[in-house]
């Protein structure tokens, strides 16, 4: 057995047996040949848990992994559209000209109606939204939009099913006495194509979850010997323990890598056609930077995002160190993967 240290806490592990960190996290799909990283100990990895679960919760890649839907997603409870450490499940709202209405996904994938709810505009076009039920009294209903602006409110967007109409509209009158009631086409019972806005709210433990992939890929993949624990690692380390700021470390170097997909100089779109994860890393001149995309899909032109993980200086001779790898999702990988892991020649951008 081959022993060596956790690079966060000092603790022995082993790093021959079948623990250690996936690379890219399981709950994204399990791929063959895929990169583990081995010098974290079981308590230090499942510190990371809830950052993953921002990234596969709350984040835009929530809703490209019910897309590509593997096989992780598909044997867990996991569809449901759920919140996670501090930050709430993405919201969903169909746009109308002048307001956007609040929906949820229904148990067939199609966009229903949220709740019963008020979607408030005021003087400055900002939008809030009240939830409406039966036992709420015009005094509750000042609270609560009290709450939400202290502008001037400009029109009031009902929305609700055609069987409590009477009841809201009711309630609105006495809210806002003398006001003008104007009833819009309602949709016939089916389905519809409409226009659908998501929206998102992580916190720094998104940002986290993206420099671990970036910063496990390097320890696992690179050929100079580092193994983590070095001093030029210590900011990225405390990063992901929870000190420190995005900034420092998504912001801090310019954009270093091209994928070679996107528009085209006819208007066109050159993108792939098959979901896939692309991991790299730049060592070059004693600065390291990994480059992370995940769900770059067809129609999905995913950011690639450039994180800094350290500099350091030499007196020996460190040749430049290049290299990237692709996480592809394919139909032919086996009962037990979702997909395989290619070598790939990142592009850096000059």
């Amino acid at each position: 057995m081959v022993e060596a240290k956790c690079i966060y806490c000092g603790k022995t592990v082993s790093v021959n047996q079948g623990e250690g960190d996936h690379v890219i996290p399981d709950r994204l799909g399990r791929f063959r040949r895929g990169h583990r990283f081995r010098r974290i100990c079981r308590g230090c990895n499942g510190d990371f848990s809830p950052a993953e679960e921002q990234l596969i919760r709350c984040a835009p890649e929530s809703f490209h992994l019910r897309t590509v839907n593997p096989k992780a997603i598909r044997r867990s409870a996991a569809k449901q559209w759920l919140g996670a450490h501090g930050s709430p499940a993405p919201k969903f709202g169909i746009v109308h000209h002048d307001h956007v209405e609040q929906v949820k996904f229904g148990p067939t994938g199609d966009l229903v109606l949220e709740n019963p709810h008020l979607t408030i505009v005021d003087e400055e076009a900002s939008q809030f939204h009240v939830e409406l039920f039966r036992s709420l009294t015009p005094q509750t209903l000042k609270q609560k939009i009290e709450r939400l602006t202290t502008r001037k409110i400009k029109r009031a967007h009902l929305s609700c099913p055609e069987t409590d109409w009477g009841f809201y509209v009711e309630l609105l009158e006495q809210f806002w006495p003398g006001s003008k009631v104007q009833e819009r086409e309602t949709r016939e019972v089916g389905r519809h194509p409409v226009e659908v806005e998501i929206k998102f709210e992580f916190n720094n433990d998104y940002w986290r979850a993206l420099a671990k992939i970036g910063f496990h890929y390097y320890l696992a993949t690179n050929r100079n010997g580092y193994n983590g624990s070095e001093r030029h690692f210590d900011g990225i380390r405390a990063f992901l323990r929870g000190e420190g700021k995005k900034h420092e470390f998504f912001d801090r170097v310019p954009p270093m890598f091209d994928r070679g997909l996107g528009p085209l100089p006819d208007g066109s779109m050159l993108v792939t056609s098959t979901w896939q994860h692309w991991l790299a890393f730049c060592d070059v001149n004693g600065e390291v930077v990994a480059g992370v995309q995940l769900f770059l899909g067809p129609n999905n032109p995913a950011p690639i995002h450039t994180i800094f993980l350290g500099s350091y200086r030499s007196r020996l001779f460190v040749p430049e160190s290049v290299s990237g790898h692709l996480y592809e999702y394919t139909g032919d990988a086996g009962n037990s993967y979702d997909g395989i892991v290619r070598l790939a020649t990142p592009m850096r951008r000059r």
